[in-house]
């Protein structure tokens, strides 16, 4: 038997508590360098897809075995491979076997986006190979106990500890109390000058400027920290805030040197301001029209990532590219919908956002098709069988488009009121800008 690489090791193990590999893969992003599958077969029904998979599962139990629907069919895959040579060595074996129709494949959709989209994501803006680093041994910036303004105010500058001290600071920051909130900085670095925490303390000066409506002082500030303080996480910090200054006055360019300066590892950094700069830069590299760069990057931050939540994010960030590449004529429809299906299949649990911005973003491939019995079928579906759920919530709003694009107005008109007012429907999808309630309220508006 072919064993997998080293990589995919400690995925088989879960064998052992009984769950099938190939379920536990769909769980958890795949590590980029792992490019090579054994395509066995491809079938337009999923129900016999999802056999052939079982099959082939129960006789390769220590390779994953996955489903992958493209080009309008399901596509059963073995194996997950650094090297085409390893999958040769395994599409040998299956050719040998029942298999003799077996040939060796990029493999999953994701991999291939990044592994052909590296190409697109220059050196001089992101050193991919710090977005896989160990989050373990990662560094991180301290955390400071919350307090209120009161509390603030009521710790004494001459006798509070170095931590009440940063506390006291941040929080008089956040109030906007300038005066207050410098004297226990100064307070601080009279007492702890040669502290670890001094570049912490210096940071949040820049803050307390910058809630002042003093920018030029705050940019000040933390160009400092970055020339004093070079070694620390607060740098990368520093570069980030930098970063953001330049975006509010429309300098993208010299935003994309601060966000850079992180991800290409020239400052310091902690690994969540790592992840935020390499989003930023994203997002600046598609607002310039550059999707494939700006897909190529999420695609490499899915990958990377072991939190659920942030490669469900990045995830629907590439099915958005998805839908804007189609409505720019460099995809189709199909294949926006494809996307949403496979990332359904990758994430077989998503979180109630996901799943409910997932199905959004197939109804709206359909409207822009003005295929709007596909909206309707497809909306029903969802309110029947995820009814209560932001799922639903979207289902029906997008239902009534569906009576209201074809003339029945009265029936749009009285479940748009349903959705207007009860509560069970007040759901927001933050990465869409959507709400239902307030949309529904729209929809009325328009009515005759």
């Amino acid at each position: 038997m072919i064993k997998p690489h080293n990589s995919m090791k400690s995925h088989c193990s879960i064998l052992k508590y009984g769950i099938p590999c190939a379920a536990f893969l769909m769980l958890v992003p795949i590590p980029a360098r792992a490019q090579w599958q054994v395509q066995v077969g491809a079938m337009e029904d999923i129900a016999t897809a999802e056999k052939l998979r079982l099959s082939l599962n129960e006789q390769h139990s220590d390779l994953p075995v996955i489903v992958a629907h493209e080009e309008g069919c399901y596509k059963v895959r073995v194996g997950l491979f650094e090297t085409r040579a390893e999958a040769n060595l395994l599409k040998a074996e299956l050719r040998q076997g029942n298999w003799p129709d077996a040939f060796v494949t990029g493999g999953n959709p994701q991999n291939k986006a990044v592994s052909a989209g590296r190409r697109f994501i220059s050196p001089s803006l992101i050193d991919v190979n710090l977005l896989h680093g160990s989050e373990k041994g990662a560094r991180h910036r301290e955390l400071v106990p919350l307090v209120s303004p009161d509390e603030a105010r009521s710790i004494r500058n001459s006798t509070a500890s170095d931590t009440q001290l940063m506390a006291k600071i941040e929080c008089l920051a956040r109030e906007r109390e300038k005066d207050e909130a410098l004297l226990a900085i100064e307070a601080h670095r009279d007492r702890f000058r040669d502290s670890p925490r001094q570049a912490r303390v210096e940071m949040f000066r820049g803050y307390v400027h910058l809630n002042a409506e003093e920018t030029l002082a705050a940019r000040d500030q933390w160009k400092r920290v970055i020339k004093d303080h070079s070694g620390s996480v607060e740098a990368g910090e520093a570069s980030l805030r930098l970063g953001y200054l330049a975006l509010k006055e429309r300098a993208s360019s010299t935003a994309l040197e601060h966000f850079a300066a992180i991800t290409r590892g020239e400052v310091e950094a902690s690994m969540e301001h790592r992840w935020e700069a390499t989003e930023r830069i994203a997002a600046i590299v598609h607002k310039a029209g550059d999707i494939e760069t700006a897909e190529s990057i999420f695609a490499e931050l899915e990958m990377a990532t072991r939190d659920r939540e942030q490669a469900e994010r990045c995830r629907l960030q590439c099915a958005a590219l998805q839908l804007e590449k189609a409505r720019n004529g460099n995809a189709t429809w199909d294949d926006v919908r494809s996307f949403c299906f496979q990332a359904w299949r990758d994430y077989q649990r998503p979180s109630d956002e996901t799943a409910a911005t997932l199905l959004l973003l197939e109804l709206e491939s359909y409207a822009y098709e003005e295929n709007w019995d596909e909206v309707m079928r497809l909306a029903s579906r969802h309110t029947s069988v995820h009814r209560g759920s932001p799922e639903s919530s979207v289902a029906f709003l997008w239902e009534a488009r569906a009576l209201m694009e074809t003339g029945r107005t009265e029936e749009a008109r009285e479940l748009l009121q349903i959705l207007a007012t009860n509560p069970e429907h007040d759901t927001s999808l933050r990465f869409r800008f959507l709400n239902v309630q307030d949309r529904a309220v729209y929809y009325l508006g328009t009515l005759k």
